[in-house]
């Protein structure tokens, strides 16, 4: 029992669901009820973010002993070997799945999955570059969502856009939290590039940003303002203040997780409109 808890802890599962979770609104959104189609997509996001988990880890390890020293590899909770085949079975679950794409769907997909590769290996030490593209790693799966039903992209865009811009502030957050183990280990993140001041009040203006946007929505449907003030814009503004007052590791931490708190409050919200 205890292993499948390390399992499920290092495949980050609670990132898996808020994934799936993501897929299932989409279709709903795209009023696509073809449970085969849905299984797919799930299936081929969950594996694929597995994949990129691993892969992260396995590069990460002498940065975590640093940034991260209760990571499950650094603590040989579970072995290199270990995570070594498990990216071998998700390549393994992944090959059956890709097989109901479209050309389109697959060409797309061929090309996140060598930019995935390409991020852990080269841009991850990049500064900003990298955090863009993880960014548009994780808004991809809607994106995604949409090319395997249609064929096209055109209807998600703003939610593409929202998740992109989310995932980026919670990335550069990551990389102030990260910042003594990255400069050990020569990592070129952008607080290393600007330093930490620059880079708080650059993510400050990217929250400020983000909660104005948020508040549009209320000129077109003022029903919808209590949900949007205590589901994002209280979190949003805690985060602001924690990061004004010169945070710590621990409250990085903190901001980073109320930001996938604030991803999971926006499909809520996104949901809620829909219906």
């Amino acid at each position: 029992m205890c292993q499948i808890i390390n399992i499920l802890s290092f495949i980050r599962f609670f990132n898996l669901l808020i994934a799936s979770l993501t897929v299932c609104l989409c279709f709903h959104l795209l009023n696509c009820y073809n449970y085969i189609q849905l299984f797919v997509c799930v299936g081929i996001v969950i594996f694929s973010m597995i994949f990129g988990n691993i892969m992260n880890d396995l590069m990460d390890i002498k940065t975590d002993t640093i940034n991260r020293p209760n990571r499950l590899l650094v603590k040989k909770m579970i072995t290199a070997s270990q995570a070594k085949l498990m990216l071998f079975i998700t390549v393994l679950a992944l090959c059956p799945l890709l097989s109901f794409l479209s050309y389109k769907a697959l060409l797309f997909y061929g090309f996140l999955f060598c930019l995935l590769i390409f991020y852990n290996i080269l841009f991850k030490k990049t500064p900003f570059i990298g955090n863009m593209i993880i960014s548009f790693l994780l808004s991809s799966v809607v994106i995604f969502t949409e090319l395997m039903i249609f064929g096209n992209f055109e209807k998600l865009l703003p939610l593409a856009l929202l998740a992109f811009y989310i995932s980026l502030i919670r990335e550069v957050i990551k990389d102030l939290e990260d910042y003594k183990g990255d400069q050990k280990t020569n990592y070129y993140t952008l607080p290393i590039l600007i330093g930490k001041k620059k880079t708080r009040y650059f993510v400050i203006s990217l929250i400020i940003i983000f909660c104005a946007i948020c508040l549009m929505p209320i000129y077109i449907n003022i029903n919808y303002l209590l949900y949007i003030i205590i589901i994002i814009e209280i979190p949003m503004f805690y985060s602001l203040f924690l990061l004004i007052k010169q945070p710590t590791k621990k409250e990085f931490s903190q901001i980073s997780m109320i930001l996938k708190g604030v991803i999971m409050g926006g499909l809520f919200i996104i949901f809620l409109i829909n219906n």
